[in-house]
């Protein structure tokens, strides 16, 4: 792509490349794989040919070596899908949260329908890899990492929250807000789109915060001497997952 930078799956390097990251995680287990931003690999292939090729050999990969012959691709995808022939790539979709600004209160955030490019109630279905069909495809929203600008200030209409990136955001918040923030993003999502599923933040790098101490990790783990930056998310993760199990 000029820079290297940016991998460009119209080059056979790229694809081999992919396939032999992909091959050594299925390999040790990994049953689901996340392939970044294609809108940007995709430049030079916008029919998506390298794309398919990748993805039927990783998928061909899994089908031998895989624990249930079975690989999950998903990748970002902005526009809400991403079809060849009529098919789509992925098996599922997948995109950060877009946090909003919620009012003048430093740091408070929320979720939105249609703020900047966010995926809720976009994603679009079709036929999938594995041969079934819908109108939406299943899909994951993220706490992102992407850097920061003006941390703390605000940021209305831009995909900052309060000059964060989303996870660093999440992470500087206080703890018990930090806990009651993933459960109404738990909440909102399952109300206003059920086909979106929140990505839990387990283990996660940040961009070093003003008020982080220098932390560029973050850490869902309760904290303990084996994990003393752990950020007490864990139980309420559990709870969350136990009570949607409950509902089911």
């Amino acid at each position: 792509m000029g820079n290297g930078n940016i991998p460009d799956m119209n080059q056979l390097e790229a694809r081999m490349w992919f396939f032999y990251l992909c091959s050594q995680y299925i390999d040790v287990g990994i049953e689901a794989i996340h392939f970044g931003q294609i809108g940007l690999m995709d430049q030079n292939d916008r029919q998506h040919v390298g794309w398919v090729d990748m993805l039927d050999r990783v998928r061909a990969y899994a089908h031998t070596h895989a624990r249930r012959h079975f690989v999950i691709c998903d990748a970002h995808t902005a526009n809400g899908v991403f079809l060849k022939d009529g098919k789509l790539l992925f098996d599922a979709h997948a995109f950060p949260l877009r946090i909003a600004q919620d009012g003048d209160q430093p740091l408070q955030g929320k979720l939105q329908v249609g703020y900047t490019d966010a995926l809720f109630l976009k994603s679009k279905g079709g036929i999938t890899p594995s041969g079934w069909s819908g109108e939406h495809l299943p899909y994951l929203v993220e706490f992102d990492n992407f850097g920061g600008r003006n941390q703390g200030q605000s940021s209305a209409g831009t995909i900052f929250a309060w000059g964060y990136d989303e996870i660093t955001w999440f992470s500087v918040l206080p703890e018990a807000e930090r806990n009651q923030w993933l459960n109404y993003a738990w909440k909102w999502i399952k109300e206003t789109d059920p086909n979106g599923h929140l990505e839990m933040p387990g283990s996660r790098v940040i961009t070093p915060a003003r008020n982080s101490g220098g932390l560029r990790w973050y850490w869902a783990n309760t904290r303990s001497d084996a994990c003393p930056n752990g950020s007490n998310t864990e139980q309420t993760i559990k709870e969350i997952w136990a009570a949607d199990s409950e509902r089911k």
